[in-house]
């Protein structure tokens, strides 16, 4: 009795282990498809797992893909042909080659059980094929083309805002000339559909500043246009209102003064405050103010020829420190105009009106004031602009 129950015991035992290697056997097991085909290996030695990569049995696979596989004794290498490709793989070298070039391997080639085993990846996608791990099912994929990538649709092309010279429809016309941002910004000549033509300068598409315009019974004017309108003044109005007694006085250096004789006076005392006291910035005056004229308001014309610098009752009639940084401000402002319009042809109304070159502009006014000793309210005032202009920018002026 005791001899049949240790039998019994002994035979479960064995049943368990049998059953405990064959499932870690089927675990292990590594196949390989072609195309969805299984690969056969002989003497069933298949792919094994070595230093974490899977080396597969070179023959097996290169036949089935077409390929002729040799064994070179004396280099102990497998030489793998076809019509296209000569491959040669070196046991225990980290490189092969492919056509005579070599390609660098992560595990080496190795000869296990008589059969050249090698990570076969790169081998495979060096000759164009496409290798792939299911790691679900433990299958080295193969495919003998690479599956097709469907690219990503093509953006929506954004249009883009013409900038530059040319010729083309606008707002009830044909405009050539200068545009920025796909409106007629700088000299050019626009024909009406009725046969009006209008020639000079345009700002955000009407004329403003110097111009002609002829109209189609032949009439003609030439002027100073603000906004489309011919101005009435004899002098360059820079305003809605100009102030007709305004006369050109004379000039100081090379800057013409058109006021009555308050402000002549007072403007020849600021530029000579200027000349004294900052000489540098005074060059930069004389180069970018051609005219400094009295108005009802003040502002730089600074696409006018010669550049001008309109100036209000409140700017002219204060302090000749205050006046005077009110000139270096605004030339700098046509400074900023002239410089890009020299490299560029076109100047876009934020290269010199913008917060940015308003910042700039207040900045030198600020170190001009410093240097000629001005009233610490004067320098405080600045500080308080730009400290403060989302308060006052473009909304009303401060001068």
């Amino acid at each position: 009795m005791k001899k049949r129950v240790l039998s019994l015991v002994i035979a479960l035992m064995l049943t368990t282990v049998f059953v405990s290697a064959a499932a870690l056997f089927a675990y292990d097991t590594i196949f390989v498809t072609i195309d969805g085909d299984a690969v056969d290996f002989p003497d069933g030695l298949g792919p094994v797992i070595v230093d974490g990569r899977t080396l597969v049995p070179v023959r097996g696979v290169f036949e089935m893909l077409g390929f002729n596989v040799d064994w070179d004794d004396t280099a102990k290498a497998a030489v793998i042909t076809n019509d296209e490709y000569e491959i040669l793989i070196t046991i225990d070298n980290h490189d092969f080659t492919v056509n005579g070039a070599g390609i660098a391997l992560d595990v080496p080639a190795q000869l296990i059980s008589e059969r050249t085993m090698v990570p076969i990846r790169l081998p495979l996608e060096s000759v164009g094929f496409y290798v792939d791990w299911d790691d679900y099912t433990r299958t080295v994929l193969i495919v003998s083309k690479a599956p097709i990538q469907t690219p990503p649709p093509a953006p929506t092309p954004v249009p883009v805002p013409f900038t530059g010279h040319r010729t083309a429809d606008f707002a009830g016309g044909t405009f050539t000339g200068q545009w920025v941002d796909d409106v007629p910004n700088g000299h050019g000549t626009f024909t009406w559909y009725d046969g009006t033509i209008g020639t000079g300068e345009f700002v955000n598409g009407q004329m403003h500043g110097h111009g002609t315009v002829t109209w189609a019974n032949g009439q003609s004017q030439t002027g100073i246009l603000y906004r489309g309108l011919f101005q009435e003044a004899a002098y360059t109005p820079a305003l809605d209102q100009p102030i007709q007694t305004a006369q050109l006085v004379g000039t100081w250096d090379s800057i013409s003064i058109v006021g009555d004789s308050t402000f002549t006076n007072n403007t020849q005392r600021a530029l000579n405050l200027i000349r004294a006291g900052a000489p540098q910035t005074y060059a930069m005056v004389l180069r970018y103010v051609g005219v400094i004229q009295q108005g009802t308001s003040s502002g730089m014309w600074a696409w006018l020829a010669p550049p001008t610098f309109v100036v209000g009752h409140a700017t002219y009639t204060a302090s000749a420190t205050w006046y005077a940084s009110a000139i270096v401000h605004d030339a700098i402002h046509s400074k900023q105009y002239h410089q890009h319009f020299e490299i560029h042809g076109y100047v876009p109304h934020e290269v010199w009106t913008g917060l940015d070159a308003e910042m700039e502009a207040l900045a030198i006014q600020r170190e001009f004031l410093v240097q000629i000793n001005a009233p610490a309210h004067e320098i405080s005032h600045i500080d308080w602009l730009r400290d403060n202009s989302i308060i006052w920018w473009d909304t009303t002026p401060w001068w």
